[in-house]
């Protein structure tokens, strides 16, 4: 069985939205368009001039990379970014780079979220929702010792 889990990642990676229960194989646009329309979601939509960070696969409304302009970090390994729109994609690039980290991070203090396929879909929805409340406040203690 499949799930699908649409996080939003914010400062200090914390993860401020969780939606789990997707049953099924679907791409995180689809379930972002979803989730968006859902009055009852909680979603947060961004304050005017606010953004969330998304890949190309996303429509309106989100800051996605300009389209046939290079993107991946390891297209400007060799040349530096040119134009206006290669800088922005190379910093997009970067920003999207640190919360695939985040959810490798996620991942690596929490094995069971690699496999999961013996449990029910219920059960696997809060393990979910267990773990990303376990990482925040392990990640909310890390950051109150920073600052003292």
């Amino acid at each position: 069985m499949h799930k699908a889990i649409f996080l939003f990642l914010m400062v200090k990676a914390i993860f401020t939205f969780v939606w789990a229960g997707w049953e099924g194989i679907a791409h995180d646009s689809r379930i972002l368009a979803e989730v968006a329309l859902n009055p009852d979601s909680g979603f947060p939509i961004p304050p005017p001039n606010k953004y969330y960070l998304c890949d190309a696969a996303y429509t309106r409304g989100y800051l996605t990379p300009y389209r046939n302009t290079r993107y991946w970090l390891a297209d400007f390994r060799r040349q530096r970014a040119l134009t206006k729109e290669e800088k922005f994609n190379h910093a997009h690039a970067r920003l999207r780079n640190v919360i695939e980290r985040a959810y490798g991070v996620l991942k690596a203090r929490f094995p069971i979220l690699k496999q999961m396929a013996p449990y029910s879909f219920s059960m696997q929805r809060d393990i979910v929702i267990a773990c990303i409340a376990v990482h925040n406040f392990i990640k909310k203690k890390e950051t109150s010792r920073q600052i003292l």
